[in-house]
């Protein structure tokens, strides 16, 4: 699995990440981080739980504003009001690896997009971007997949303190409004010229260097093109009321 990052300003090296298979000790290591992801969220649902009662925070704003929906009748998924003990329950974090019955390969999940992609790479890069672009607003774009949005959730807090915005929702199967998925296609197409000597772990490694290598420093040109006309695909999109029945 290759994750990369791209923006339309090409000064800044683009990150990326060739992913390798968690050893044991790794998956071990990982019981106690995830303890204290949960406990940090226990504390701030109380804390929340809290605040919302106090008229003039944030809380208590969001409970208002949600009731207020619902007793209009403009909030489809619900008909009664609700309180702070509903809306600010802890979200249980766990990992599917590590419990007795797991039967998944491995892979990425949404600890390792946390731990190995948004803490290190992700969030560090936004905030270079924010910082040589001080007169445009930053969106960060991801898809909907499960483990990304439980990874940046167990990150809300660390995310708003840098000022990362995260588009909530993305439509589905609609590549016009992925870029980075046209960007892929080039760098299959230079992936190609790969020619591996086996399936060692070291084999491996030189693939995921040579394709980092590739997406950092080979395909200016098109990244470039693909993010400036995204805006004109999102302008196309909203022309045809979010249908995706138009040329892009």
């Amino acid at each position: 699995m290759f994750y990369g990052v791209m923006c339309s300003d090409t000064r800044l090296l683009r990150p990326a990440y060739a992913w390798t298979q968690e050893h044991i000790t790794e998956k071990e290591n990982s019981v106690e981080k995830v303890t204290e992801i949960n406990a940090y969220w226990q504390r701030r649902s109380e804390e929340k739980r809290a605040q919302a009662y106090i008229p003039g925070t944030e809380e208590y704003q969001y409970i208002e504003d949600l009731n207020k929906q619902i007793r209009e009748g403009k909030h489809p998924k619900w008909k009664r009001e609700r309180g702070p003990h509903q809306e600010f329950k802890p979200e249980k974090f766990e990992r599917s690896c590590l419990k007795e019955n797991d039967t998944s390969k491995g892979g990425i999940d949404w600890f390792l997009y946390r731990e190995k992609i948004l803490l290190p790479i992700l969030y560090p890069y936004i905030k270079k971007v924010q910082e040589l672009n001080p007169d445009k607003k930053v969106w960060f774009v991801d898809d909907n997949v499960g483990l990304h949005g439980k990874a940046h959730r167990s990150l809300a807090d660390i995310a708003k303190a840098m000022g990362i915005e995260r588009i909530p929702f993305w439509p589905p199967n609609s590549p016009d409004l992925h870029p980075i998925e046209n960007s892929f296609d080039y760098l299959k197409d230079l992936a190609e010229e790969f020619y591996p000597r086996g399936s060692s772990a070291a084999e491996k490694l030189s693939a995921g260097r040579y394709l980092i290598h590739n997406w950092q420093y080979c395909i200016d040109r098109i990244v470039k093109h693909l993010c400036l006309s995204f805006k004109d695909k999102l302008e196309l999109c909203r022309a045809y009321e979010g249908k995706n029945n138009f040329r892009a």
